[in-house]
């Protein structure tokens, strides 16, 4: 499902100062797997996650997903694969804070043109899929963090997308909500999701449902 080949990631912050985020990474992902990346702040872990959402672009090196090279997409379609393809839940969400639950959930909708008939049965489902139905017509401002994070996980899947990755997801939250997320993740696996999950939190580090471990220390897979 995702392929890194001999990807390196710079980063210019000036005429004369650069950092090296990524060197010389290969990387395979299959199909359905849950997929940790753990290191520190710095290691590159959320370059990994932008390069496979194409928020960013490699320096060098080829990204492959679902057997297409996505690593030199124009930004429209980029955004079109992203649209497609990919959910993404943000370390602090990203939510538009002074709509409700509902309106939250239904922006990657906007762009699809879709019946509104059709839209409504989807944004039904994700709410009662994550349990929010009952927020629905409340301001996202007016949550708790581990609701607002099911709004956010409820955005990202409304697209029904291959990849669902998440950066730091439970930064945010107590060791409580942290498990109610692992719960959502092992119904995410259920359903066939390849889900990347970028993270320091130990809560991951022995989790049954993981697949793969990918540890990073300074650009490095080590």
């Amino acid at each position: 499902m995702i392929e890194f080949k001999n990807i390196n990631k710079t980063y210019k912050l000036g005429k004369n100062n650069t950092i090296k985020a990524l060197q010389s990474i290969d990387l395979h992902v299959k199909e359905g797997s849950v997929v940790v990346i753990r290191g520190s702040s710095g290691s590159g872990k959320s370059t990994v996650l932008s390069l496979i959402s194409a928020i960013a672009k490699p320096t060098s090196g080829e990204v492959i997903v679902d057997q297409k090279q996505i690593s030199k997409l124009s930004d429209k379609f980029a955004s079109e694969y992203r649209l497609n393809n990919i959910g993404i839940v943000f370390q602090k969400y990203n939510l538009v804070e002074e709509i409700s639950v509902e309106q939250n959930v239904i922006l990657p909708l906007i762009p699809k043109n879709m019946d509104l008939q059709e839209v409504q049965k989807k944004v039904d489902h994700v709410l009662d899929l994550f349990s929010i139905k009952h927020y629905k017509d409340t301001a996202v401002k007016n949550l708790s963090g581990g609701e607002q994070q099911r709004v956010a996980i409820a955005r990202a899947y409304i697209n029904e997308p291959k990849i669902i990755i998440a950066d730091e997801p439970t930064a945010n939250l107590d060791e409580a909500l942290s498990l109610e997320f692992i719960e959502i993740l092992k119904g995410l696996k259920k359903e066939n999701k390849t889900v990347v999950i970028a993270t320091h939190d130990p809560l991951f580090f022995d989790l049954g449902i993981v697949d793969q471990y990918i540890t990073m220390k300074n650009g490095h897979i080590v």
